[in-house]
């Protein structure tokens, strides 16, 4: 469940692309997605909204900070591997720095 965002990476780097802004900030755009669902302010990423939304208003607000730190615990060490995976269209890299 705190994995949510981690879960979802390359969903949020497919929204940075699509909205032309830092994959940080394309996570709190997911978020806010998510939390405001079934209006999704923020296009450009392909995924079960309906699905993640009811996982994500499940959540507490302590396990929502929680999915966000793991997400920018993951950017902090893998970065530049993500960013080059993602870039390269290797997501069986980007899968693997995922689960790593």
């Amino acid at each position: 469940m705190k994995d949510i965002l981690v879960r979802n990476a390359k969903v949020i780097f497919d929204l940075s692309t699509a909205e032309g802004v830092d994959v940080g900030v394309a996570r709190d755009m997911f978020a806010s997605n998510l939390s405001l669902y079934p209006e999704l302010p923020h296009k450009g990423a392909e995924v079960d909204y309906e699905a993640l939304s009811k996982e994500w208003k499940g959540m507490t607000k302590e396990e929502q900070a929680e999915a966000k730190t793991a997400f920018k615990e993951l950017l902090h060490d893998h970065y530049h591997e993500l960013g080059q995976a993602y870039a390269a269209k290797d997501f069986e890299a980007f899968d693997r720095l995922l689960k790593a």
